[in-house]
Parts: C-alpha cells; sequence; structure tokens
C-alpha cells in the first residue's frame, strides 16, 4: 500500500518550512510516531528530522507519546 495516493513529493514537501516544522512535532510527540514515520510522511531523513526537533524544539529522545506507542 503506497503512502501516499500519487507516488510525487510528500504533501508536507510544499509547505513554508516552519510549518512543516511544527507538524513534524505534532506528528512525534502528539502523534508518538517514530522518526522514520514522521520523515517518511514529511519527505525528510530520519536523520534531518531528528536535528529538527533537537535544534528548533529541544525535542531529544522518546517522547511520552511514542513510548507509550511502542508498548501498545
Amino acid at each position: 500500500m503506497p503512502l501516499y495516493e500519487d507516488s510525487k513529493a510528500p504533501p508536507h514537501r510544499d509547505m513554508p518550512t516552519f510549518e512543516r516544522d511544527l507538524e513534524m512535532a505534532r506528528l512525534r510527540v502528539v502523534e508518538g510516531l517514530t522518526l522514520v514515520e514522521v520523515a517518511e510522511r514529511t519527505g525528510v531523513s530520519r536523520e534531518r528530522v531528528r536535528q529538527i526537533l533537537r535544534a528548533r524544539f529541544g525535542i531529544s529522545g522518546v517522547p511520552p507519546a511514542a513510548e507509550h506507542r511502542r508498548r501498545s
């Protein structure tokens, strides 16, 4: 099953940078997605997601929502 209906760039790829970064934080902290899942949805590498979350929002490690999702 493809991640996107269209095989082109992910929808977040055309977002302004700050909005994309906020979406990354929301996906990671609120939704509890892994770095890989966030990267797939936003069209950047896993490492770049980690760097952005740390630099812009001070987020490092596994947020509580992600930890809870791991256990489920």
